[in-house]
């Protein structure tokens, strides 16, 4: 793999794993939307030594995704790519210790328990774990869930995917302001956060464990909007309005990062 793959002039980063880092050649394209599927993925520095992993690499208009241990994978768009790299990460993380397997879930913290939500896409796994982070408990994972055998009990370990706001479950749409149906998912602001502005910025603090959050101005924005229940397509196209020469799919995911970072802190809720 490295032969075909080391001469690319994109550069490598090392993500961490489960017995060592886990190299990656990836364009700047795709670490531009990789915030939107791993944002708490941590890096390691890079020793600049051993082979690669994972590279992603430009194809034929699209990306070309390979691994270590897999097939080659080609992709259309950069966020696919993106969404790639995270199940290449995963699944390179659990090749790493036999004591670990990946399961196709969403999952949140219950009080002591890990509470995994299984089944195939689309039925709803996204939604119902962020309606339950928004009822005040602990978001711990989307789509892809590692667990531990080996530990007493089995214990989940969190690998920092962001939950998925671009699916919804099927079959629950309603006319709404925007033309898609008043069923699908709304989000505002969790009523119980105080909020603190100091020189055009703005921190929230969330009660319980009085942990300070500060807004970037994307998310100082969002903040305001979600003063009344509104829709994520609402949120896009009331930001594109705002800023009509961003590209549209790079406001969108910068939405997309502010509003799952809020929903997974229980800062912003979701309303029926």
């Amino acid at each position: 793999m490295a032969d075909r793959i080391d001469r690319s002039a994109d550069p490598v980063r090392a993500f961490a794993g489960r017995a060592r880092p886990l190299r990656a050649r990836l364009p700047e394209a795709v670490m531009a939307e990789w915030p939107l599927f791993a944002p708490d993925w941590p890096f390691e520095p890079d020793e600049g030594d051993g082979a690669l992993d994972i590279a992603i690499e430009a194809a034929d208009g699209g990306y070309l995704r390979r691994t270590a241990w897999g097939e080659d994978i080609r992709l259309d768009h950069a966020r696919d790519a993106a969404n790639a790299l995270a199940g290449a990460l995963v699944e390179g993380f659990v090749r790493q210790d036999e004591a670990l397997v990946c399961l196709h879930a969403a999952a949140v913290r219950l009080g002591p328990a890990l509470v995994l939500f299984v089944g195939d896409s689309e039925a709803g796994k996204s939604s119902l774990s962020l309606h339950l982070a928004a009822a005040g408990h602990r978001f711990f994972g989307d789509d892809r869930i590692v667990l531990d055998l080996s530990a007493e009990p089995v214990a989940g370990l969190c690998l920092g995917l962001a939950p998925d706001l671009s699916r919804q479950p099927r079959g629950r749409r309603r006319a709404g302001r925007s033309g898609r149906g008043i069923g699908a998912m709304r989000y505002r602001r969790n009523p119980a956060v105080s909020i603190t502005e100091a020189e055009d910025e703005t921190f929230l603090v969330l009660p319980g464990t009085e942990e300070v959050f500060y807004l970037d101005p994307v998310a100082s924005g969002l903040w305001r909007l979600l003063a009344e229940p509104v829709s994520r397509e609402e949120i896009v196209e009331t930001f594109g309005a705002a800023f009509p020469d961003r590209p549209a799919a790079e406001l969108a995911g910068d939405l997309d990062r502010a509003l799952a970072e809020l929903l997974a802190r229980s800062l912003a809720l979701s309303v029926p």
